[in-house]
């Protein structure tokens, strides 16, 4: 099957540093940004998505420079709103990621019934497990060459019901959500706010072991350092964790739980 032809949809740089020496050079690669998997949906295929920008906004690091969140989410979501009336045929590379997974929903719910033909490229393990699951970017060049070979077009009834999926994530408005046995599952903070509080000595601890133990901890989807130290922050907002002044760096930075 031929693969260099029309778009091929990623999450992330690294999926797309991935699959570029697999395609080449001329390659129509677009490269998704939004973590998709955290935070409102409730605008984000609507322009300017200012609920799903101020929640990027509120994640970011105080003191840090910010990205410009508001241009770049309206500038995604039109540019995935215009993807219908392209020519060539639409790949969604995909694995365990819980971002992937939906990206690939929500291309689905966009496109519709057009006459454009979505393909898929499965490379995760179907297990977003924290033991099996992998990301495109977690592939060897030999693993995507083999997943690439196997791409294969989506049926319309698979089409309506990733489409389906989608519209009910946007309906749910979670906080998070966990992708498991082939479906979305949308929660609030409580689960990642707990899980935070269990790994938080009433002692002094660095700051980063930390976020790198609760990323190897949350199953169902893949949890960034950048999400949870925003968990974080709110947390010591409530009073249930002690936090180090936020730094431009999180190296130096200590975290301990506060007597419940």
């Amino acid at each position: 099957m031929t693969m260099n032809h029309g778009w091929q949809l990623v999450c992330g740089d690294l999926a797309a540093e991935a699959i570029r020496p697999l395609l080449g050079e001329t390659a129509q690669i677009a490269v998704l940004h939004d973590d998709l998997a955290v935070g409102p949906l409730l605008d984000v295929d609507e322009p300017p998505c200012a609920v799903r920008a101020a929640f990027w906004q509120s994640v970011w690091p105080p003191g840090q420079a910010q990205p410009p969140f508001a241009e770049q989410l309206a500038g995604e979501a039109r540019w995935l709103m215009d993807l219908a009336g392209q020519g060539g045929p639409v790949t969604v590379w995909h694995g365990d990621s819980t971002s992937e997974q939906l990206l690939l929903a929500r291309v689905a719910s966009l496109l519709g019934e057009a006459p454009l033909e979505l393909r898929e490229v499965a490379c995760g393990t179907g297990d977003s497990g924290v033991r099996r699951r992998r990301a495109v970017s977690q592939c060897s060049p030999q693993q995507l060459r083999d997943f690439q070979r196997q791409a294969r077009p989506l049926s319309a009834e698979r089409r309506g019901g990733l489409a389906g999926q989608w519209r009910q994530a946007l309906a749910e408005n979670g906080g998070v959500r966990r992708w498991r046995a082939g479906a979305f599952h949308s929660e609030d903070y409580r689960l990642v706010d707990g899980m935070l509080l269990c790994l938080c000595s009433h002692d002094w601890q660095p700051l980063v072991p930390l976020l790198s133990q609760a990323m190897r901890c949350c199953s169902g989807f893949f949890a960034t350092d950048l999400f949870l130290a925003w968990r974080l922050r709110e947390l010591a907002r409530q009073g249930r964790v002690d936090l180090e002044a936020a730094q431009a760096d999180l190296a130096g930075m200590r975290v301990r739980r506060l007597a419940d």
